[in-house]
């Protein structure tokens, strides 16, 4: 370097030049120094030329990162877009689950109000008695039929009261073949149209009766097609006189013996088929040998067959019915109100001895019925029997 200083030939020489130069870019690449104002710096070597090549080489090479740049772009544009429709899409669901939900909700509360009402529909059904009361209407029977009017309407109140349940009613008077007005019916009616009933009761005359048998297999087969639907259904029959045919009587004069259609029996067994209770108020003996039949016919009913001895005493026909219904209830396996657990049956039953279905017995029997068919308002005289609790 010294030499090169005293000598202004050897600088000027090119090779010199580049040897220089190459030796000070290894010195500044190994240890860079500041430079000092004032001296001596050589001139910077031209920049080597690129080739072509390497110049298109350059250029291709950061091609890659504008095209990488730009997909990055599109990469994240598009994952945007997808984020929004996944959020849309979310929301329509959460929609869609409201709505759902709601819908849900309001079936389940309509479900419960119908479940609810078929319980309530249950229960009462459960808790509800069909009462049916069949009567022979001939004239000998007035003083029962005036006393089934004024009665009615207060059994009904008394059974809802004291029994807690829902009564309807039904009545079927019947008389004879022979009688202009053979049937007075009235199918059932719930305890608030119970007046229905009462006047058709008003209506209904003792009258009528030709023999000393009546219609009895006409009065049942009405029975057996009244609208029965409650769960505990029973048919109090009320009467004074056998069915015709001689297997439901001894030695009466029948003006139809013989084989009956409708059988009375066969209605029985329908009645028993459709789970009816069969209540007979007993008036005389003369009856004795058709409730024996007619309870053979009923006896695969599982239901109550009882008879009760009225005896002619028509005062205790409310007792008698409510006594009635009372032992009905429970043998359907309903549990009384507390205050009428300690109910006692209806009446004591009327025994069917050999002694009251006698001959002799059910002739006189007949004798006193055909008398108090020629004077409809005679009284019935009272008997012994004692007063029924229910």
């Amino acid at each position: 370097m010294q030499m090169a200083a005293s000598n202004p030939a050897m600088m000027m020489d090119p090779n010199f030049q580049q040897m220089m130069m190459m030796m000070m870019n290894g010195q500044q690449q190994q240890q860079p120094t500041a430079a000092v104002p004032g001296a001596w710096a050589p001139a910077p070597a031209p920049a080597a030329p690129v080739p072509a090549a390497s110049s298109r080489s350059a250029s291709a090479s950061l091609c890659p990162v504008g095209r990488s740049t730009s997909t990055t772009g599109d990469t994240m544009a598009g994952a945007g877009a997808s984020s929004l429709a996944a959020l849309e899409k979310l929301k329509a669901e959460k929609a869609k689950l409201a709505t759902k939900a709601e819908s849900s909700s309001r079936s389940a509360a309509s479900a419960s109000k119908i479940a609810s009402i078929k319980a309530s529909s249950v229960a009462r059904q459960e808790t509800s008695v069909d009462l049916c009361i069949a009567m022979d209407c001939t004239g000998s029977m007035g003083a029962y039929i005036a006393e089934a009017k004024e009665k009615m309407a207060t059994v009904v109140e008394k059974a809802r009261a004291k029994f807690d349940i829902e009564l309807r009613v039904a009545f079927v008077g019947y008389r004879d073949f022979c009688d202009k007005v053979r049937f007075e019916t009235k199918d059932f009616v719930g305890a608030d149209s119970i007046g229905e009933v009462t006047q058709l009761l008003r209506g209904c005359q003792a009258t009528g009766g030709g023999d000393a048998p009546e219609d009895v297999a006409g009065g049942l087969q009405k029975a057996v097609g009244m609208s029965w639907k409650s769960n505990i259904k029973m048919l109090v029959h009320v009467a004074d006189a056998p069915a015709h045919g001689s297997e439901y009587h001894d030695g009466l004069g029948d003006n139809h013996d013989g084989p009956q259609t409708p059988d009375p029996a066969d209605m029985m067994r329908q009645l028993g088929q459709m789970k009816v209770a069969y209540y007979f108020f007993k008036i005389n003996s003369s009856t004795d040998k058709m409730i024996g039949k007619l309870k053979e016919a009923h006896k695969n009913s599982r239901r109550e067959f009882k008879v009760c001895d009225f005896s002619g005493d028509v005062t205790m026909f409310e007792e008698m019915l409510l006594g009635s219904v009372a032992s009905s209830v429970r043998d359907a396996g309903l549990k009384l109100p507390t205050s009428s657990s300690s109910l006692a049956s209806p009446s004591k039953s009327a025994s069917l001895s050999s002694s009251d279905t006698s001959p002799s017995s059910s002739s006189k029997s007949a004798s006193s019925k055909s008398a108090s068919k020629s004077s409809p308002s005679s009284v019935i005289p009272a008997s012994s029997s004692g007063t029924p609790r229910y």
